[in-house]
């Protein structure tokens, strides 16, 4: 499945909209859910199964399967469900569900043939270590390659060329192309179908280079290299990971080839019993012949590869262009109030502690002026916030209009502006001060019932360095009094700190 921003490795493959499934069948939906109760019993999952006579014929032949091993032939559905038990049927009805998403996805054979592999492989294993739950181990099996299935649903021509290359290359190969990793997509199955945390992190795993630490997840990760025996172009460096693989759940190494030549008549069987085609299967014996012939295909592969990576470095240059251009408009978003357009007060306080700190190291002044806009309550109590926010947006316009490009301004607080002026004194700043006191109100806002012209009480505080890197709350402080006396002074006016 590509992801939105995948990025082509070939010519443009046209849009297909994966076919729409078919529902399964009820009774199977029924048992995948009714098995995880814990009051259900085999004898109703034996009931609900013969509700699908296509059903219960495959739970007849799978317990008759020679795979199953059960040395007697069964002909009814409750007791190949007894023999099956809760778990067995929940297997088999899972099973089912891989094998549909298989159905109608021209070539899709050896997806599947795939995904039987493993589950073959992950119960042989089982078998051998006397797992408690062989059943658990098939299901996860089956599941580790799904995704790949599911892929295939909306781009079976990658997913199938995907699934054709070495198992160890799959990741590598749908990262390279865009895809979304088929292990995440099995996993999203798992959940589906409430298989439980452990199945997860057992798919999670399956090709990571460490054996798992859960039981399950061991045992996916060995029919992993087991399986990759047969789908590399690497015969003898993937039957020794298959070997040291056995060894990390006490398998020894003489059991590897019999467990290998066992994998492709089970496949087969399976499939008979799931009424699939998976085509031809190689036996354990020709594999060293069919590596050979398939490093030829692989170094086509290589090449085709180079050039979508080739590709790739084109397209990690624009996104990383497109990134320093995203980043600039993220740090303006950081550092911007958004109804104002002016600094945020986060943005202010670092201006502030710069030019501090440049005017203790020049020996300039700087002064600041804090102001608030005269009634600014009133005002909202009256006519409304959204006639306040007007007022705030055309205060920060009029103060960028009145200073310098070095200078500084932003929002304080709520209804307070403050304005940075290096390399100003105080008289300087009083000039500045005063003709902001004497332009707000030529900027008159539209209100209800007419326009509302707009004062405001200005505290102007100077400083002069060297000695003045740490006075910033000294400042900030001279200016607020100033601010303060010029409100009791009855507004709209400028009054500098001593």
């Amino acid at each position: 499945m590509r992801t939105p921003a995948a990025d082509e490795s070939q010519e443009p493959t046209p849009v297909r909209r994966a076919k729409k499934l078919e529902p399964l069948s009820p009774a199977v939906t029924q048992i995948i859910q009714a098995a995880l109760r814990d009051d259900i019993s085999v004898a109703e999952l034996a009931s609900m199964a013969t509700a699908d006579p296509a059903f219960a014929l495959r739970i007849i032949g799978y317990v008759n399967n020679p795979v199953i091993g059960i040395g007697r032939r069964i002909s009814s559905v409750q007791q190949a469900s007894s023999l099956l038990g809760i778990r067995g049927l929940r297997s088999l009805a899972l099973s089912l569900v891989v094998t549909h998403l298989a159905a109608d996805t021209a070539g899709s054979e050896p997806l599947l043939a795939n995904c039987l592999r493993r589950a073959v492989a992950a119960q042989t294993v089982a078998r051998h270590i006397r797992h408690s739950e062989p059943d658990a181990c098939f299901t996860v099996g089956l599941f580790l390659d799904a995704g790949l299935l599911v892929s295939a649903r909306q781009d079976p021509k990658h997913a199938i060329a995907i699934a054709l290359s070495p198992a160890s290359h799959r990741l590598l190969r749908e990262r390279a192309a865009g895809f979304v990793e088929h292990t995440e997509l099995s996993a999203s199955l798992v959940r589906e179908h409430n298989m439980g945390a452990e199945f997860v992190y057992a798919i999670q795993r399956h090709h990571c280079a460490e054996c798992p630490a859960t039981s399950l997840g061991r045992i996916a990760w060995v029919a992993e290299r087991l399986a990759s025996v047969y789908e590399s172009c690497f015969f003898e460096s993937s039957r020794a990971a298959a070997e040291e693989a056995l060894g990390c759940v006490g398998i020894h190494p003489r059991e590897l080839d019999p467990i290998l030549q066992s994998i492709p008549p089970a496949l087969l069987e399976l499939a008979v019993v799931l009424d699939r085609q998976v085509g031809p299967q190689l036996e354990f014996g020709a594999l060293r012949t069919q590596a050979e012939t398939c490093l030829a295909a692989l170094t086509d592969q290589y090449d085709s590869l180079v050039s979508s990576l080739e590709k790739a470095v084109r397209s990690k240059e624009a996104l990383e262009s497109d990134l320093r251009e995203s980043n600039g408009k993220l740090e303006v978003l950081a550092t911007t109030d958004p109804l104002t357009g002016v600094c945020n007060r986060q943005a202010l306080e670092a201006a502030l502690a710069r030019d501090l700190a440049r005017a203790d190291r020049t020996a300039e002044h700087l002064s600041v002026i804090l102001l608030d806009v005269d009634h600014l309550d009133t005002l909202n109590h009256t006519w409304g916030h959204a006639t306040g926010d007007n007022v705030l947006a055309m205060v920060g316009q009029v103060l960028m209009s009145c200073l310098r490009t070095g200078d500084v301004v932003g929002r304080f607080a709520d209804d307070e502006f403050l304005c940075i002026l290096p390399s100003t004194d105080g008289p300087g700043a009083t000039v500045v001060a005063e003709r902001i006191r004497n332009e707000l109100p030529l900027h008159a806002i539209a209100g209800p019932k007419g326009p509302i012209s707009i004062t405001a009480s200005l505290g102007v505080a100077s400083i002069r360095g060297p000695g003045c890197r740490t006075a910033l709350e000294d400042l900030l402080g001279h200016a607020d009094r100033a601010r303060y006396r010029a409100k009791q002074q009855g507004r709209h006016c400028v009054v500098v700190a001593p």
